[in-house]
Order: structure tokens, then sequence, then C-alpha cells
């Protein structure tokens, strides 16, 4: 049951919090009691006539900082509040096991995304890319991140996320669509320059050669095919695909979605498909490269094939020597 009641009473806490700044001083403490009145109170139901008047959270983060610029406290206090209430709230969930109180801090990390301070990077990108924080606290602190952050720092923060893939990044389920599409704004707004742009082609080209998460891939992969020449038909983007198709091969939603594609590609002759190496030269080798030869093996091959040239010559030199006498 929605506890409705509890976000009236935190609602009218604030407003009259707001239009009444003498009644109480709105110290940490104030803070911290109306964050953590926010943090318990449940999603909004739209549907519900009950709450369809209710200020939103961007509404009560608003309400907060009016409090603060008339209590003469400065509202970066909310935010340091706020940063604390999460660390207990990922610190209970890590030492006890219950992930029930970790919407509490999902829920703070989306209150003080409405703030849009820049202090806030740091903190988040800590939080977001810690291996031992829940991912759902995780997934909601990359988010925040990504919402706030320019396109150059989205672009460096997506590569390190990239990385973490423990539930082969399924926590990055809402942030990689996040991210996309802000690229896809600053790209037709043409606020991106064509460099950033290379670094982020070149970014998820290399997420590409690793992944295996369809899902993601394959927003990825719409992405890349409506954004960088010559993907659409690449050996990239077959090697992508037959990867993911060969790795789970009892998957009927999978080949459904994802063969016609491999199959697209297969249809054109090897010399006609595109290779991005000569565009991305750090994208790993192919799988159907030959396997590159050590320096020390190279070298090897080479005085042996000296000493083989050598050893003909004399033997020729002693056979000529031979018939002349």
């Amino acid at each position: 049951m929605r506890k409705v009641l509890l976000f009236y009473v935190v609602t009218i806490a604030l407003m009259s919090a707001a239009q009444n700044p003498g009644a109480r001083p709105f110290d940490d403490e104030a803070i911290r009691d109306m964050l953590e009145g926010f943090a318990i109170m449940e999603a909004d139901n739209e549907g519900d006539p009950h709450q369809q008047n209710l200020p939103t959270v961007a509404d009560c983060y608003r309400m907060m900082e009016k409090r603060c610029e008339e209590a003469g406290v400065d509202k970066r206090r909310i935010l340091d509040v706020a940063k604390e209430e999460i660390d207990k709230c990922a610190a209970y969930v890590k030492s006890t096991g219950r992930t029930s109180i970790a919407i509490n801090a999902v829920r703070l990390l989306d209150l003080v995304a409405h703030s849009g301070d820049r202090s806030l990077l740091p903190y988040l990108e800590e939080k977001s890319l810690d291996p031992e924080t829940l991912k759902f606290i995780r997934s909601a602190a990359a988010e925040v991140y990504v919402n706030i952050a320019s396109v150059e720092e989205c672009i460096e923060f997506m590569r390190k996320a990239f990385g973490i893939n423990a539930d082969k990044g399924f926590w990055r389920s809402r942030v990689t669509p996040l991210f996309l599409g802000k690229m896809e704004s600053a790209i037709a707004n043409r606020s991106v320059s064509d460099e950033t742009e290379e670094r982020l082609l070149s970014l998820l080209m290399a997420y590409t050669q690793i992944t295996s998460y369809a899902s993601e891939a394959s927003w990825v992969d719409d992405f890349l095919v409506k954004h960088c020449y010559g993907y659409r038909m690449s050996e990239q983007r077959l090697s992508l695909w037959s990867r993911i198709l060969d790795e789970d091969k009892e998957n009927e939603l999978k080949r459904k979605n994802y063969l016609p594609i491999r199959e697209a590609i297969e249809a054109i002759p090897p010399r006609k498909r595109t290779d991005l190496r000569k565009r991305f030269p750090d994208l790993p080798p192919l799988p159907g490269d030959a396997p590159a030869r050590s320096p020390v093996k190279v070298a090897i091959a080479v005085v042996a094939g000296i000493v083989a040239v050598v050893a003909a010559w004399l033997i020729l030199r002693r056979k000529k020597a031979h018939e002349a006498a």
C-alpha cells in the first residue's frame, strides 16, 4: 500500500518550513529529516487521483533550496547531507545483504539530480564504478552523472563503465540508452566537434568487440549503423553478432533478432566488406585473422633463413670447386 499519507506529511512540512522560516532552524538535522522522509516515500502513481496534485521530485528539491536561501544556509548542504545518507544506505546493504533499503538511496539520487550541480560528478563516478556497491545504486548514480556531465566527460565515464561486466553489464541497462540519447542529441544539434565524435565512435567500436550483452549491443549497433560510415557491412559488425549468437545458440529470440544481420553481412564477399581497423587502429584482431607471430619467433625465422641461404651457397661453391678439379 502506498504511503500517500506520509507523502502529504512530508510535503506539508516542506511547504510549512518554506513559508515559516523562523519556525525551526534549518540545520543539517532538519535537512536530514526531510531527506529521510523523502527517501521512504513510495513512487508516484500518476493514475492515482490522490497524488495528481502533489509536488514532483523537482518541486521538493526546489522547496528545500528555497528554505536554504531563506535560512542563509549554503544550498550544497542539501547535497552533502544527501551523500551521507546515500553512503549509509549503501553501507547497510553491503553489511547486511538486505537490498530493500537500496531504493532509499536511489530516490535520494533522483532528488539531488535536480540540482544539476557539477560538484557531484566525482562522487557520482565513484559510486557508479564501485563494484562493491549494489548495482541498483550504481545504475542510479551513473544516470545522474550522465545527465549532469558534459559530452566529453560522459564519453570518458562510459569508457570506464563499459569495463565493469561482472553481471555482463546488465547494471548499465538504463545508463547506456541515456548516454546514447545524449550523444544523439549532441550530434543532431552540432554541439560536438568532429574530434569528439570520432572518440565516441572509437569507444563504441571497441565495445562491440568485447560485449556479450545482446540488448546493450543492439542499442550501440543501431547508433553505429546511423553514425559510423562503413559499419553496416563491416567485419567488426559480423564479429559482434557472430560472437553473441555463438555464445547462446539455443536462444531462439536472439536468433530471430540478430541472425538476419549476420547472414546479410556473410552474403557479401569478404573482399567487399569493410574492415574498420584502418580507421580505428586500436581495434583487436578479427577472429579469422592468422595469429600474430612473436618478435622472437620472427627473429629466429629470419636467422634460420639466412643460415639456410649461406649453407646452400657453400654447398654450391664446393660443388663448383669439385667440378673444376
